[in-house]
């Protein structure tokens, strides 16, 4: 081997060896910078790339409506007072007043209905009558009828007129007796509802008498 042989073995060697040196020494260096600039640029791609979302707004929940029994039972039940139990009973005691007063009204009423239609029967009965006597005694002047037969006749016209007055009034005594029961049945449950709204006075709360509050 000559000497520029050696020389330049000699050189090639120490410039690899320089450039091993300097590798190592920049290794460290870059891996330091590249994460101190990781860093300083994560929490901005933390901040910027990934946004915090806000939380969404929770629907309103509408609230079902009072149960009617619920609402029942918010009433206020107090027991009535003597003074309101007085005023209950007089509009009790009106109420049969009232009752009883149309239930007579009511017969009254009845009552001038019968008798007008018994007044127009008897009206009609004597009319009957005056109209045979008036035939009766045609055919005597016209000497068309005997004597006895005319009698005969005329004693039947008066006996059916009798007959017919006598059924009338009949039929008019039962159409008042009736009016009058129709009556006295009213008047009688006028007077027992009366007695059990007063007896049930003591049971009676205050939210019998007032609507539901709202």
């Amino acid at each position: 081997m000559s000497a520029h042989q050696f020389v330049r073995g000699l050189t090639l060697f120490l410039i690899s060896l320089v450039a091993v040196a300097c590798a190592t020494s920049y290794s460290p260096m870059v891996s330091s910078a590249a994460s101190t600039e990781y860093q300083a640029y994560a929490p901005r791609t933390k901040q910027v790339g990934t946004r915090q979302e806000e939380p969404a707004p929770k629907p309103e929940v509408e609230e079902p409506p009072a149960d009617e029994d619920e609402q029942e039972s918010k009433l206020v039940r107090r027991q009535l007072t003597d003074d309101e139990k007085k005023s209950v009973a007089a509009a009790y005691k009106l109420e049969r007043k009232k009752a009883i007063a149309n239930a007579r009204k009511q017969r009254k009423s009845e009552d001038q209905l019968t008798r007008g239609i018994y007044e127009r029967e008897l009206a009609k009965i004597a009319a009957t009558l005056e109209a045979r006597k008036s035939e009766l005694r045609a055919a005597k002047k016209a000497g068309t009828k005997a004597p006895e037969q005319i009698k005969r006749e005329l004693a039947a016209a008066r006996a059916a007129a009798k007959l017919a007055r006598k059924e009338s009034s009949r039929a008019k005594d039962d159409a008042l007796k009736a009016a009058a029961v129709m009556e006295g049945k009213a008047v009688e449950a006028a007077k027992a509802m009366y007695e059990q709204n007063c007896e049930a006075l003591d049971e009676l709360t205050v939210a019998d008498f007032e609507a539901p509050a709202r």
